[in-house]
């Protein structure tokens, strides 16, 4: 991202000035966020698979610790957003992960691909009685996402990070995306050694979008020649079912174009690839990942506040729907694991929803974690925040998962430094993916491209970034250029003036001294951007 800072010198209007509120001052957010990022990354430290230093798919399971591949890929991210935040030191996050490595060189694969879960000795775990997953290529890519992040970061010439980065070239260079085609124009997610041989009972689902399966496409495509897929397996596997995966359409007010339901689905689904991956420059003809992400959520978080039974009791703290535990003494599928989501909605929330929403919707989510954390031990479990509760009779879980205490770390990364996505995307075999998938089209049109107006409130809430301390507006422009920004009252009248710099062609950032517009937090206001190519205007209040 190509960064102007605007650092606003402000024509002020007048000398009183409020004090911030006080449950969103950064010196408020930044030690929650630093308090909870760092008890779910003991998940993946002081409860990891000691043998292994893998990931157990979940705590308090009644059928004991096994090691989840997809979720243990998390891991490898949380581990380096540890590393960065002097929660674990570089020495010891590279020695787990050289154990990491060595054991995965040894577990089963098949084709390259590892199992969906892993006993503690290497061997395919089971999915109950007759299921074996023994290849599974969607936890296989999050696995490989997380590695070759750890690869870009543990560049040091120590034997031990060398390691890490020899074995993550060489697993990458042995998984056969293509056998997983079957010789057909699609993906198959899985192979089940568990089932009978005849026919297709071996595979499992095709892979089409609109999923959390574009980072698996992403890496087939673009895998060593004798390995990788064809261009035809990704358009007709992940770009597949016609216009209903490709034609933008509104819900509640917000456009997206990819995926099956007006609603969205759970919200893992805008997550578990996109740990890795940045949005921002995630684009082809039809879509624009950053805009099919943040819209999910938005519709996620409306179908909560307005949509959903009053009697479930959401509100602005407390929304999110996504995969999780049921809990306990629930009533029906309340008591169950579920992909929970508008269309499938008993009453059960998932703080990872919210919370690993963080880069898309800062406000809204820092809403729920503010609140979970409030309520201090009664939202807490052994590795954080409870993995789901119900709002309506304050029931919870204390189980934690893997594939949900992962994301909040890594999410929780991402908006405040972009570290994660920083270095994925720098991985040569990603920037490959993107360009044969033609996902690299990241020209945008001159504007607010990064923002969404809330519907209901008819403006884009801002809060002050927790480390930094400033608001921060991204903008995006076609022309290098000066570029001036007004601030204006719902009257018309204008209460700031901007003293701009040069903006580069691409992503910039206006940056809100946080001192100078405190008298006007809870104010609706409208920002004018005076551009070469003409003016742009987002109605927006500062939280």
């Amino acid at each position: 991202m190509k960064k102007a800072h605007v650092l606003l010198g402000l024509l002020l209007v007048g000398t009183t000035t409020l004090a911030a509120p006080q449950s969103y001052a950064p010196n408020v957010v930044k030690p929650i966020l630093d308090d909870q990022q760092q008890k779910a990354l003991t998940y993946f430290t002081t409860f990891a698979d000691p043998a292994s230093g893998l990931a157990h798919e979940g705590n308090n399971r009644g059928d004991g610790l096994f090691i989840t591949v997809g979720g243990s890929g998390f891991g490898v991210m949380a581990l380096i957003c540890g590393v960065e935040r002097g929660w674990i030191t570089r020495s010891d996050a590279a020695l787990q992960l050289q154990k990491a490595v060595k054991f995965l060189g040894k577990a089963k694969r098949v084709e390259g691909v590892w199992p969906h879960w892993l006993n503690t000795n290497g061997t395919a775990r089971s999915f109950g009685s007759e299921q074996v997953i023994a290849g599974d290529l969607v936890e296989t890519s999050f696995m490989m996402a997380g590695l070759l992040a750890a690869r870009e970061y543990f560049d040091g010439s120590n034997a031990v990070e060398k390691e890490i980065r020899d074995s993550t070239n060489s697993f990458w260079n042995t998984i056969n995306w293509q056998f997983y085609t079957r010789g057909e124009n699609v993906l198959y997610w899985a192979y089940d050694e568990g089932r009978p041989s005849a026919g297709n009972a071996r595979w499992v689902l095709p892979t089409v979008g609109w999923n959390e399966g574009l980072i698996t496409y992403l890496m087939a495509l673009a895998a060593p020649s004798a390995n990788a897929i064809s261009k035809s397996v990704y358009t007709q596997g992940w770009l597949s079912n016609g216009a209903m995966y490709r034609k933008t359409r509104l819900q509640y007010g917000y456009p997206y174009t990819l995926g099956g339901t007006d609603k969205g689905g759970p919200l893992f689904l805008s997550q578990y690839s996109f740990l890795g991956l940045d949005p921002r420059y995630v684009k082809d003809t039809s879509a624009y990942y950053w805009e099919q992400q943040l819209a999910h959520v938005m519709v996620n978080r409306h179908y909560c506040l307005y949509e959903a039974s009053a009697a479930n009791k959401y509100d602005s703290l407390s929304w999110g729907l996504s995969a999780c535990y049921g809990v306990p003494g629930g009533v029906g599928t309340a008591a169950s694991y579920l992909a929970r989501e508008p269309d499938n909605d008993d009453g059960v929330i998932a703080p990872t929803a919210a919370v690993s929403s963080m880069p898309y919707t800062p406000f809204y989510s820092l809403q729920v974690l503010l609140n979970l954390a409030n309520q201090g031990a009664n939202m807490q479990g052994s590795y954080g925040f409870v993995d789901s509760y119900s709002p309506k009779d304050g029931k919870k879980t204390a189980n934690n998962l893997a594939i949900d205490q992962g994301p909040m770390v890594v999410m929780i990364e991402n908006y405040r430094s972009g570290l994660i996505w920083n270095l994925l995307m720098k991985a040569p075999e990603i920037q490959s993916g993107l360009a044969l998938a033609d996902l690299n089209k990241t020209e945008l049109p001159t504007g607010f491209s990064q923002a969404m107006v809330n519907t209901k409130t008819k403006v884009y809430d801002m809060v002050r970034h927790p480390d930094r301390g400033n608001y921060e507006l991204p903008y995006y422009v076609q022309k290098t250029g000066t570029v001036l920004f007004v601030l204006k009252n719902t009257q018309g009248a204008e209460v700031r003036r901007f003293f701009s710099t040069a903006a580069q062609v691409g992503y910039n950032i206006c940056t809100f001294s946080s001192d100078c517009n405190m008298e006007l937090v809870g104010q609706q206001l409208m920002v004018e951007m005076f551009a070469d190519e003409g003016i742009y205007t987002l109605p927006i209040m500062l939280r």
